[in-house]
């Protein structure tokens, strides 16, 4: 177990009472209802739902007064916040080397370019069932451009990685979910024969600190979801 970040802000605890939009979620603490940020493009049904607990931080916008950071799953919390993904990446990276954040390739921009010829694009992972961890929870044409991109770049001579991000501590494999973008699986395992790697990071947010805990592979076979 790796510390990996820690959360600087206070962190309060409130009950979802409604998700009014994709980004914003009306939060109940105590008796006064919160209309918190939620910095994520993903469904996150099994998250975000009337009745269920988050943890938000302080931070105003013109819409919102709190920004929303992780959610209770069924091993813990959740973080949901995705403008963490980058630190937890890079906690990931080894120490000696030369990364340059959201690179421009191919008509398209990934994550991170390791020097000298390492594209790396990550995804964030909140969806589990069944110890299988999933991605995507929602249809993606943005995953499968990125997929295609890091496929251009093999075939160009770079290599490539596809890091997902897992918040679940409980995952024990990842799976590309087949039910929600059966293209996004179809273009995953092309990227696999092609040559690029895939990479599963399990993190868990423990008091105000995330942590790296362990790396997961693709399931063996397809599992029932």
């Amino acid at each position: 177990m790796k510390e990996c970040l820690k959360i600087k802000e206070d962190l309060q605890e409130g009950i979802v009472v409604k998700r009014t939009n994709r980004f914003v979620v009306n939060v109940l603490q105590g008796e006064k209802i919160r209309v918190c940020h939620l910095h994520d493009t993903g469904r996150l049904k099994e998250l975000i739902y009337p009745g269920n607990s988050v943890l938000f931080i302080d931070k105003k916008s013109h819409l919102t007064d709190c920004l929303i950071m992780a959610a209770k799953g069924s091993n813990g919390w959740v973080i949901t916040n995705t403008l963490l993904h980058r630190e937890l990446a890079m906690c990931l990276f080894p120490k000696n080397v030369k990364v340059i954040p959201e690179v421009k390739v191919f008509e398209s921009r990934v994550d991170f370019f390791i020097k000298p010829d390492l594209y790396v694009e990550t995804k964030g992972c909140t969806l589990i069932k069944n110890g299988v961890a999933l991605f995507p929870d929602a249809p993606t044409e943005r995953g499968k451009k990125h997929i295609l991109t890091l496929i251009k770049a093999v075939e160009a001579g770079y290599r490539a990685e596809l890091l997902f991000l897992i918040m679940h501590e409980g995952a024990k494999c990842f799976y590309p979910n087949y039910i929600t973008d059966p293209e996004f699986e179809k273009l995953f395992f092309k990227a696999l024969e092609k040559g690029v790697k895939v990479r599963s990071a399990v993190f868990s947010l423990k008091g105000k600190a995330v942590y790296y805990i362990k790396q997961v592979k693709v399931c063996r076979s397809k599992p029932r979801i």
